[in-house]
């Protein structure tokens, strides 16, 4: 499994558009329409080494909680997909123009609802992944075509078992929420922060 925590900001970076983050070196953003009209989905971000992280931050809107819980599947040239997150992934565009799949992007990471965008882009484009909380909202054919460098499950959120009936994610790692987390805090254990946490947490116990 792959050591995500070097991209954390760029996800934060991701939550924070349209605004600039400090340290973080945005090459594009991409964006969509949900169904209120065009919505930030994602930043393309240049790491230090010169490689390309795409991260997608996950719902932080209303409307895109309707859209969330829109989980009737519907086929798509990538595999069955809920509805609700086809209808924003296949509006995906580029501030710039340039075609996204025209970036060669070395990651991809993604959180809650963002996973489901990143695992799309995965299978369309052959993008390895990083995953925070990724709920089953694609279908086993679509997973099939992802490359995946890590998937994370906080004990105690309960967003990675919504929609059971949909196709397991391979490979993902429970991890135990950080001190301070209230046990009956749902929010808090899906939160982004707390995922940071957990993973650094989860590192810092290797020797």
């Amino acid at each position: 499994m792959t050591d995500p925590r070097p991209y954390f900001i760029d996800q934060d970076a991701a939550y924070a558009l349209p605004a600039a983050t400090a340290g973080v070196v945005a090459i594009d953003t991409v964006s969509g329409d949900d169904l209120t009209g065009p919505h930030p989905y994602g930043l393309i971000a240049q790491e230090a080494d010169g490689s390309l992280t795409f991260a997608i931050p996950g719902t932080d809107d209303g409307i895109e909680w309707v859209e969330d819980f829109d989980v009737f599947p519907i086929s798509t040239p990538l595999g069955n997909v809920a509805r609700g997150i086809w209808g924003a992934y296949s509006t995906f565009k580029t501030t710039s123009g340039a075609p996204l799949g025209s970036y060669k992007i070395a990651r991809v990471v993604g959180h809650s609802r963002g996973c489901c965008m990143a695992l799309l882009a995965s299978a369309e484009y052959g993008w390895p992944c990083h995953l925070f909380a990724p709920p089953r909202l694609v279908g086993s054919a679509v997973v099939a075509k992802t490359s995946l460098l890590s998937a994370w499950h906080v004990d105690g959120d309960p967003v990675p078992d919504f929609a059971p009936g949909w196709a397991e994610i391979p490979g993902v790692q429970r991890i135990t929420a950080p001190a301070g987390v209230e046990p009956w805090d749902i929010a808090a254990h899906h939160e982004f922060r707390t995922y940071k946490a957990a993973i650094s947490a989860f590192y810092a116990s290797f020797p």
